[in-house]
C-alpha cells in the first residue's frame, strides 16, 4: 500500500545516529520508498529524531532511553517548536500522515479480522452445515392466550401459524430487494400448532447459497403468529411479535402473549 504518492520528498534526514557524531547530520532527499514500509515503531523514532537533533527533553520514558544512546543527543529544551525549520515542519507533518495512514490501514486489517473470527465462531458454535443448507440452532416460541382466545380457538377447532422470517443485511447493497425495503431475506420457516401453545423450531434451515450472501452471520429472526385460518379467511389472533438477532434468540423460550382480536 502507498502510504504517500510515489514521489521524491525533500526532507532533512538526521540518520547519523550510528556514527555518534551529530555534527556529521547533514541534510539529503528521501525516496518515498524509504518511509512506505516502516512500521508505526519505525516512523515514530524517524519523527522524534528531528526534535532530538534540536535538544528536546523528551517526556516518554522509552525516547529518553533510546536517544540517550548517542552522543550527540544533548537534551536541553522542554520546547523546540522556535528551533524546527521549515523542512523539519515539512518532514514531521510528511511522517505523521504516513502513520496516521497505516495507523487506518492496521485498523482496517483488525476488523476484518475480527468480522472473520466472529464468523468461524457462528459457523462452528451456532449453525450446521447440510449438504446446501444451514441448520439453525434450535429456539422455542411459548403462546400465553387469554381464556376467551383458548376457548374460540378450540371452540372453531382452529390451529396456529407460528411463523419465522430470516432476514439480513447483504454483502450487495445494491441489490434491489435491500434498496426497496432496506432488508434481504434468506428464508422463512412455519410451525402449525392444532392444541399445542410451543412451538420449538430444531430443523429450520436456510439455503447455503443465501446464507453466504449476508454481510453479517447474525442475522435478524422475525416471528409472527395468527391463526391457520381453517374456520374464517380472517387472522383471529392479537399476538406480540418477536424480533431479534439469532445470537439473542438460540438455546432460549420466548413467550409471547396474544388474545382476540378486538378482545
Amino acid at each position: 500500500m502507498k502510504l504517500i504518492a510515489s514521489i521524491i520528498i525533500a526532507m532533512t534526514v538526521f540518520y547519523s545516529c550510528k556514527s555518534g557524531n551529530n555534527k556529521q547530520q547533514t541534510q539529503a532527499l528521501i525516496a518515498i520508498e524509504q518511509i512506505e514500509n516502516k512500521n508505526l515503531g519505525d516512523l515514530r523514532i524517524m519523527r522524534n529524531e528531528i526534535f532530538a537533533k534540536h535538544g528536546y527533553i523528551f517526556n516518554s520514558q522509552d525516547l529518553k532511553d533510546y536517544f540517550s544512546k548517542f552522543d550527540w543527543y544533548k537534551p536541553k529544551y522542554k520546547d523546540v517548536k522556535s528551533l524546527l525549520t521549515e523542512t523539519d515542519k515539512i518532514n514531521i507533518a510528511t511522517i505523521q500522515k504516513a502513520e496516521n495512514q497505516l495507523k487506518v490501514k492496521i485498523n482496517e486489517e483488525s476488523l476484518s479480522t475480527q468480522d472473520e473470527i466472529l464468523d468461524k465462531y457462528l459457523l462452528d458454535s451456532t449453525y450446521k452445515i447440510i449438504g446446501n443448507e444451514i441448520l439453525l440452532p434450535k429456539f422455542e416460541i411459548e403462546l400465553k392466550l387469554t381464556e376467551s382466545a383458548n376457548k374460540e380457538l378450540h371452540d372453531l377447532k382452529e390451529t396456529i401459524i407460528v411463523q419465522a422470517y430470516f432476514r439480513g443485511e447483504p454483502k450487495d447493497t445494491t441489490l434491489e430487494e435491500y434498496e426497496d425495503f432496506g432488508e434481504f431475506s434468506i428464508g422463512q420457516y412455519r410451525i402449525e400448532l392444532e392444541n399445542e401453545r410451543v412451538a420449538v423450531f430444531d430443523s429450520a434451515v436456510v439455503s447455503k447459497d443465501m446464507f453466504d450472501q449476508l454481510a453479517d452471520k447474525n442475522f435478524e429472526i422475525l416471528i409472527n403468529v395468527f391463526t391457520g385460518r381453517r374456520s374464517s379467511q380472517f387472522n383471529l389472533l392479537d399476538c406480540d411479535i418477536l424480533q431479534d438477532l439469532v445470537l439473542n434468540v438460540k438455546d432460549k423460550r420466548h413467550v409471547l402473549k396474544g388474545k382476540l382480536i378486538g378482545e
